[in-house]
Protein backbone atom coordinates (compact mmCIF):
# COMPACT_ATOMS: atom_id res chain seq x y z
CA UNK A 1 0.00 0.00 0.00
CA UNK A 2 1.52 3.49 -0.91
CA UNK A 3 1.54 5.39 1.93
CA UNK A 4 0.64 9.16 1.30
CA UNK A 5 2.99 11.94 2.00
CA UNK A 6 3.39 14.24 5.00
CA UNK A 7 5.02 17.59 3.75
CA UNK A 8 6.53 19.33 7.18
CA UNK A 9 6.20 23.13 6.32
CA UNK A 10 8.51 25.27 7.88
CA UNK A 11 7.27 28.84 6.59
CA UNK A 12 4.09 30.28 5.64
CA UNK A 13 5.56 30.85 2.32
CA UNK A 14 5.96 27.63 1.63
CA UNK A 15 2.86 26.69 2.77
CA UNK A 16 1.20 28.57 0.10
CA UNK A 17 3.57 27.47 -1.94
CA UNK A 18 2.39 23.75 -1.57
CA UNK A 19 -1.40 25.02 -1.34
CA UNK A 20 -1.58 25.62 -4.53
CA UNK A 21 -0.44 22.47 -5.92
CA UNK A 22 -2.33 20.46 -3.52
CA UNK A 23 -6.00 22.45 -3.62
CA UNK A 24 -6.57 21.82 -7.30
CA UNK A 25 -8.37 19.53 -9.39
CA UNK A 26 -11.68 19.60 -6.82
CA UNK A 27 -15.65 19.75 -7.95
CA UNK A 28 -15.17 21.55 -4.11
CA UNK A 29 -13.40 22.02 -0.87
CA UNK A 30 -14.95 21.41 2.67
CA UNK A 31 -13.25 22.59 6.00
CA UNK A 32 -13.76 20.64 8.81
CA UNK A 33 -12.82 22.22 11.97
CA UNK A 34 -13.75 23.21 15.52
CA UNK A 35 -14.81 25.90 16.80
CA UNK A 36 -11.83 26.65 18.63
CA UNK A 37 -9.60 26.03 15.42
CA UNK A 38 -11.99 28.28 13.39
CA UNK A 39 -11.72 31.47 15.74
CA UNK A 40 -7.96 31.56 16.37
CA UNK A 41 -6.38 29.99 13.14
CA UNK A 42 -8.73 29.92 10.00
CA UNK A 43 -7.88 33.40 9.57
CA UNK A 44 -4.52 32.53 8.94
CA UNK A 45 -5.02 29.12 6.92
CA UNK A 46 -6.56 31.23 4.64
CA UNK A 47 -4.65 34.09 4.13
CA UNK A 48 -1.75 31.42 3.48
CA UNK A 49 -3.93 29.39 1.05
CA UNK A 50 -6.43 32.21 -0.71
CA UNK A 51 -8.33 29.83 -2.45
CA UNK A 52 -9.71 27.96 0.99
CA UNK A 53 -11.58 31.35 0.70
CA UNK A 54 -14.70 30.16 -1.08
CA UNK A 55 -14.79 26.66 0.53
CA UNK A 56 -17.72 25.84 2.78
CA UNK A 57 -16.60 25.67 6.55
CA UNK A 58 -17.98 22.86 8.61
CA UNK A 59 -17.65 23.64 11.98
CA UNK A 60 -18.52 21.32 15.27
CA UNK A 61 -18.08 21.91 18.61
CA UNK A 62 -14.24 21.21 21.19
CA UNK A 63 -13.49 18.03 22.60
CA UNK A 64 -14.63 14.39 22.06
CA UNK A 65 -17.93 14.94 22.47
CA UNK A 66 -18.29 15.80 19.09
CA UNK A 67 -16.80 11.84 17.71
CA UNK A 68 -20.33 10.85 17.77
CA UNK A 69 -22.81 9.22 15.96
CA UNK A 70 -25.29 12.21 16.10
CA UNK A 71 -22.70 14.26 14.58
CA UNK A 72 -21.43 12.06 12.22
CA UNK A 73 -25.35 12.04 10.46
CA UNK A 74 -25.39 15.92 11.05
CA UNK A 75 -22.01 15.72 8.77
CA UNK A 76 -23.09 13.22 6.24
CA UNK A 77 -26.34 15.10 5.94
CA UNK A 78 -24.85 18.37 5.34
CA UNK A 79 -22.27 17.25 2.80
CA UNK A 80 -25.54 15.60 0.98
CA UNK A 81 -26.98 19.04 1.13
CA UNK A 82 -24.20 21.00 -0.22
CA UNK A 83 -24.02 18.48 -3.47
CA UNK A 84 -20.86 17.04 -2.65
CA UNK A 85 -19.67 13.90 -5.21
CA UNK A 86 -16.61 11.45 -4.83
CA UNK A 87 -14.17 14.44 -6.22
CA UNK A 88 -14.90 16.85 -3.11
CA UNK A 89 -12.15 17.86 -1.18
CA UNK A 90 -12.88 17.68 2.71
CA UNK A 91 -9.98 19.66 4.49
CA UNK A 92 -9.68 18.44 8.54
CA UNK A 93 -8.51 21.39 9.89
CA UNK A 94 -7.42 20.71 13.97
CA UNK A 95 -6.45 18.62 16.60
CA UNK A 96 -6.80 15.07 16.96
CA UNK A 97 -10.45 14.66 17.34
CA UNK A 98 -10.85 16.88 13.97
CA UNK A 99 -8.75 14.28 12.23
CA UNK A 100 -10.34 11.49 13.62
CA UNK A 101 -13.73 12.24 12.71
CA UNK A 102 -12.88 14.11 9.43
CA UNK A 103 -11.31 10.94 8.39
CA UNK A 104 -14.34 8.70 9.69
CA UNK A 105 -16.79 11.24 7.34
CA UNK A 106 -14.70 11.42 4.29
CA UNK A 107 -13.97 7.50 4.19
CA UNK A 108 -17.48 6.57 4.87
CA UNK A 109 -19.33 9.35 2.59
CA UNK A 110 -20.30 7.71 -0.65
CA UNK A 111 -18.00 4.85 -0.02
CA UNK A 112 -14.82 7.64 0.31
CA UNK A 113 -14.36 10.92 -0.70
CA UNK A 114 -10.55 12.39 -1.02
CA UNK A 115 -9.43 14.01 2.98
CA UNK A 116 -6.49 16.29 3.57
CA UNK A 117 -5.17 16.78 7.03
CA UNK A 118 -3.87 19.76 8.44
CA UNK A 119 -3.33 19.30 12.04
CA UNK A 120 -3.17 22.28 14.93
CA UNK A 121 -2.03 20.64 17.84
CA UNK A 122 0.95 18.63 19.35
CA UNK A 123 -0.64 15.27 19.51
CA UNK A 124 -2.58 15.52 16.09
CA UNK A 125 1.06 16.70 14.31
CA UNK A 126 2.71 13.71 16.10
CA UNK A 127 0.45 11.08 16.26
CA UNK A 128 -3.24 11.70 15.22
CA UNK A 129 -2.85 12.95 11.66
CA UNK A 130 -0.71 10.00 10.52
CA UNK A 131 -1.03 6.53 9.67
CA UNK A 132 -4.88 6.58 8.73
CA UNK A 133 -6.96 5.95 11.38
CA UNK A 134 -10.15 7.42 11.57
CA UNK A 135 -13.21 6.86 14.02
CA UNK A 136 -15.57 7.66 16.50
CA UNK A 137 -16.72 6.97 19.76
CA UNK A 138 -20.15 4.52 20.96
CA UNK A 139 -21.19 3.24 23.86
CA UNK A 140 -18.87 4.91 26.05
CA UNK A 141 -16.32 3.89 24.51
CA UNK A 142 -13.25 5.30 22.74
CA UNK A 143 -12.89 4.91 19.12
CA UNK A 144 -15.24 2.06 18.91
CA UNK A 145 -16.61 2.90 15.09
CA UNK A 146 -13.95 3.25 12.31
CA UNK A 147 -11.96 2.33 9.43
CA UNK A 148 -8.02 1.99 8.47
CA UNK A 149 -8.34 5.10 5.40
CA UNK A 150 -5.17 6.82 4.66
CA UNK A 151 -5.57 10.91 3.57
CA UNK A 152 -4.35 12.67 0.27
CA UNK A 153 -1.60 13.92 2.75
CA UNK A 154 -1.00 15.62 6.05
CA UNK A 155 0.11 19.21 6.42
CA UNK A 156 2.00 20.14 9.11
CA UNK A 157 3.18 23.68 10.03
CA UNK A 158 3.92 24.20 13.71
CA UNK A 159 2.81 27.73 13.51
CA UNK A 160 -0.24 26.35 14.56
CA UNK A 161 0.69 26.10 17.68
CA UNK A 162 1.22 29.54 18.73
CA UNK A 163 -2.51 29.59 18.91
CA UNK A 164 -2.78 26.33 21.39
CA UNK A 165 -3.09 26.82 25.34
CA UNK A 166 0.21 25.53 27.22
CA UNK A 167 -2.13 22.89 28.78
CA UNK A 168 -3.16 21.85 25.68
CA UNK A 169 0.77 21.53 24.21
CA UNK A 170 1.39 19.76 27.58
CA UNK A 171 -1.34 17.14 26.91
CA UNK A 172 0.00 16.78 23.36
CA UNK A 173 3.51 15.96 24.45
CA UNK A 174 2.22 12.39 26.02
CA UNK A 175 2.34 11.33 22.23
CA UNK A 176 5.95 12.81 21.69
CA UNK A 177 7.14 10.69 24.50
CA UNK A 178 5.55 7.36 23.84
CA UNK A 179 7.16 7.57 20.46
CA UNK A 180 10.48 7.56 22.10
CA UNK A 181 10.38 5.27 24.26
CA UNK A 182 8.87 2.73 21.72
CA UNK A 183 11.07 3.17 19.07
CA UNK A 184 13.60 6.12 18.78
CA UNK A 185 15.96 6.23 21.73
CA UNK A 186 16.96 9.86 20.42
CA UNK A 187 13.35 11.17 20.64
CA UNK A 188 13.13 9.94 24.39
CA UNK A 189 16.32 11.73 25.15
CA UNK A 190 15.34 14.82 23.46
CA UNK A 191 11.90 15.04 25.23
CA UNK A 192 13.51 14.47 28.58
CA UNK A 193 15.39 17.79 27.70
CA UNK A 194 12.44 20.08 26.57
CA UNK A 195 9.57 21.88 28.06
CA UNK A 196 6.44 20.55 26.73
CA UNK A 197 4.78 24.15 27.43
CA UNK A 198 7.58 25.11 24.59
CA UNK A 199 5.89 26.08 20.90
CA UNK A 200 9.68 27.31 19.80
CA UNK A 201 11.27 23.54 21.15
CA UNK A 202 8.72 21.95 19.71
CA UNK A 203 9.26 21.69 16.49
CA UNK A 204 12.26 19.27 15.59
CA UNK A 205 11.07 16.76 17.79
CA UNK A 206 7.07 16.71 16.55
CA UNK A 207 8.65 16.53 12.62
CA UNK A 208 10.81 13.28 13.70
CA UNK A 209 7.99 11.98 15.69
CA UNK A 210 5.74 12.17 12.85
CA UNK A 211 8.28 10.50 10.21
CA UNK A 212 8.97 7.57 12.44
CA UNK A 213 5.28 6.78 13.31
CA UNK A 214 4.71 7.12 8.91
CA UNK A 215 8.22 4.83 8.62
CA UNK A 216 6.19 2.45 11.25
CA UNK A 217 2.81 2.72 9.41
CA UNK A 218 4.29 1.66 6.09
CA UNK A 219 5.65 -1.68 7.67
CA UNK A 220 2.44 -2.54 9.05
CA UNK A 221 -1.13 -0.56 8.09
CA UNK A 222 -3.34 -2.37 9.89
CA UNK A 223 -2.06 -2.71 13.02
CA UNK A 224 -1.37 -6.64 12.65
CA UNK A 225 2.21 -6.34 14.25
CA UNK A 226 4.81 -3.34 14.61
CA UNK A 227 2.55 -0.94 14.47
CA UNK A 228 0.88 -1.81 17.91
CA UNK A 229 4.12 -0.70 19.86
CA UNK A 230 2.33 2.62 18.98
CA UNK A 231 -0.02 1.75 21.83
CA UNK A 232 2.36 1.72 24.27
CA UNK A 233 -0.06 3.80 27.59
CA UNK A 234 -3.34 3.54 25.62
CA UNK A 235 -5.03 0.26 27.07
CA UNK A 236 -4.80 2.10 30.73
CA UNK A 237 -5.26 5.13 28.78
CA UNK A 238 -8.17 4.72 26.70
CA UNK A 239 -9.95 3.19 29.38
CA UNK A 240 -9.47 6.21 31.54
CA UNK A 241 -10.35 8.53 28.68
CA UNK A 242 -13.39 6.08 28.06
CA UNK A 243 -14.60 6.54 32.14
CA UNK A 244 -13.99 10.70 31.90
CA UNK A 245 -15.89 10.94 29.00
CA UNK A 246 -19.00 8.82 29.59
CA UNK A 247 -18.99 10.95 33.06
CA UNK A 248 -18.90 14.09 30.83
CA UNK A 249 -16.21 15.27 32.66
CA UNK A 250 -13.27 14.74 30.05
CA UNK A 251 -9.67 14.83 29.61
CA UNK A 252 -7.13 15.39 27.06
CA UNK A 253 -6.33 12.37 25.34
CA UNK A 254 -2.84 13.07 26.09
CA UNK A 255 -3.30 13.24 29.74
CA UNK A 256 -5.35 10.15 30.06
CA UNK A 257 -1.88 7.97 27.88
CA UNK A 258 0.46 10.01 30.27
CA UNK A 259 -1.09 8.49 33.12
CA UNK A 260 -1.48 4.78 31.49
CA UNK A 261 2.25 5.35 30.65
CA UNK A 262 3.08 5.60 34.28
CA UNK A 263 1.16 2.44 35.02
CA UNK A 264 2.35 0.53 31.89
CA UNK A 265 5.59 1.49 32.51
CA UNK A 266 5.32 -0.21 35.93
CA UNK A 267 4.13 -3.14 34.86
CA UNK A 268 6.94 -3.64 32.18
CA UNK A 269 9.30 -4.17 34.90
CA UNK A 270 7.28 -6.13 36.55
CA UNK A 271 6.72 -8.26 33.66
CA UNK A 272 8.80 -7.32 30.90
CA UNK A 273 11.96 -7.19 33.06
CA UNK A 274 12.39 -3.39 31.95
CA UNK A 275 15.15 -2.58 34.40
CA UNK A 276 13.96 -1.02 37.99
CA UNK A 277 15.97 1.96 37.81
CA UNK A 278 15.30 2.83 34.08
CA UNK A 279 11.23 2.37 34.85
CA UNK A 280 11.72 4.63 37.99
CA UNK A 281 13.53 7.47 35.89
CA UNK A 282 10.65 6.85 33.52
CA UNK A 283 8.08 7.09 35.91
CA UNK A 284 9.25 10.09 37.60
CA UNK A 285 9.93 12.36 34.69
CA UNK A 286 6.20 11.14 33.15
CA UNK A 287 4.82 12.26 36.87
CA UNK A 288 6.96 15.55 36.69
CA UNK A 289 4.39 15.83 33.42
CA UNK A 290 1.48 13.98 34.49
CA UNK A 291 0.93 13.90 37.78
CA UNK A 292 -1.67 11.62 39.17
CA UNK A 293 -2.46 13.42 42.40
CA UNK A 294 -4.00 16.34 40.21
CA UNK A 295 -6.83 13.94 39.26
CA UNK A 296 -9.71 12.38 40.65
CA UNK A 297 -8.83 9.00 39.24
CA UNK A 298 -11.58 5.84 39.44
CA UNK A 299 -10.53 2.70 41.42
CA UNK A 300 -10.01 -0.14 39.09
CA UNK A 301 -13.49 -1.73 39.63
CA UNK A 302 -14.55 1.14 38.07
CA UNK A 303 -12.28 1.07 35.25
CA UNK A 304 -12.56 -2.37 34.80
CA UNK A 305 -15.84 -2.88 31.85
CA UNK A 306 -13.89 -0.03 29.92
CA UNK A 307 -10.55 -1.84 29.92
CA UNK A 308 -12.37 -5.06 28.75
CA UNK A 309 -13.71 -3.44 25.59
CA UNK A 310 -9.99 -2.34 24.62
CA UNK A 311 -9.58 -3.08 20.75
CA UNK A 312 -6.30 -5.22 21.85
CA UNK A 313 -8.20 -7.96 23.83
CA UNK A 314 -7.73 -11.37 22.69
CA UNK A 315 -10.15 -14.01 23.92
CA UNK A 316 -10.83 -11.88 27.10
CA UNK A 317 -7.74 -11.44 27.70
CA UNK A 318 -5.43 -8.06 27.94
CA UNK A 319 -2.87 -7.97 25.50
CA UNK A 320 -0.21 -5.20 26.68
CA UNK A 321 2.61 -3.34 24.85
CA UNK A 322 5.34 -2.93 27.07
CA UNK A 323 8.61 -1.38 26.94
CA UNK A 324 11.69 -3.95 26.46
CA UNK A 325 14.21 -0.70 27.42
CA UNK A 326 13.71 3.02 26.52
CA UNK A 327 13.80 3.13 22.41
CA UNK A 328 12.04 -0.31 22.26
CA UNK A 329 9.36 -2.06 23.33
CA UNK A 330 7.44 -5.28 22.62
CA UNK A 331 3.90 -6.06 22.07
CA UNK A 332 0.85 -9.01 22.84
CA UNK A 333 1.64 -9.15 26.83
CA UNK A 334 -1.01 -10.70 28.07
CA UNK A 335 -1.70 -9.74 32.11
CA UNK A 336 -4.23 -10.80 34.05
CA UNK A 337 -6.56 -8.31 36.01
CA UNK A 338 -5.08 -9.04 39.40
CA UNK A 339 -2.00 -7.30 38.17
CA UNK A 340 -2.99 -4.43 36.43
CA UNK A 341 -4.78 -3.69 39.74
CA UNK A 342 -2.12 -4.16 41.25
CA UNK A 343 0.58 -1.58 39.70
CA UNK A 344 -2.56 0.53 38.43
CA UNK A 345 -2.95 0.70 42.90
CA UNK A 346 0.93 1.48 42.91
CA UNK A 347 1.61 3.62 40.32
CA UNK A 348 -1.37 5.77 39.72
CA UNK A 349 -3.37 6.00 43.35
CA UNK A 350 -0.70 5.01 45.17
CA UNK A 351 -2.40 2.83 47.40
CA UNK A 352 0.09 0.65 49.73
CA UNK A 353 3.21 2.49 48.11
Amino acid sequence: MQIPPIFLISSEKEFAEKSIILFEGYSKILILTDSHVAEHCLTSLIAMAPKLADAEVLEVDPGEGSKSVDVSIHLWTHLAELNADRNTLLINFGGGMITDLGGWIASTYKRGIPFIHIPTTVVAMGDAAIGGKTGIDHGGFKNMIGTFTNPECTLIYTGFLKSLPAVERRAGFAEIIKTGLVADLEVWNLAKDLEPEETDELTDIIHKTAMIKQKITEQDFRETGLRKILNFGHTIGHALESYFIERSTPVAHGIAVGLGMICETRLSAEVNNLDAAVSREIIDHLSWIYNPTEFELPVFGELKRYLLQDKKTHNNQLMFVLLDKPGKASFNHPISLDIIELHYNLSLLHINE
